[in-house]
């Protein structure tokens, strides 16, 4: 019986977090004041599930203790991988340093 309850949690669980990508996209969207061409909001919300996977994957890592830190949604969070790379990564040449 308990099992049953378990599994029956769990199910309803995966179908509310299913349901609530939207929802957790249009909060991040009011919390960081985001706003997107009509053209634009499909890349970003996908952008946004993406983010949302690579959060659990770390988080669960984190939990394991296989990581020291856990991740969450931010700012950043509508990027795509390639756009986080270059904002990144594109700041500076490689190898360059300050004051040199």
């Amino acid at each position: 019986m308990i099992s049953k309850i378990i599994l029956i949690f769990f199910v309803s669980v995966v179908v509310v977090y299913a349901l609530t990508e939207q929802e957790q996209f249009e909060e991040f969207k009011k919390s960081f004041n985001k706003h997107y061409t009509p053209e634009e909001e499909p890349q970003r919300f996908k952008n946004f599930q993406n983010s949302l996977k690579r959060i659990a994957e770390q988080n669960k890592k984190f939990a394991e203790g296989k990581s020291t830190h856990s991740a969450g949604i931010n700012q950043f969070s509508d990027l795509s991988e390639q756009e986080w790379s270059q904002r990144n990564h594109g700041l500076r040449p490689h190898g360059h340093q300050h004051g040199n």
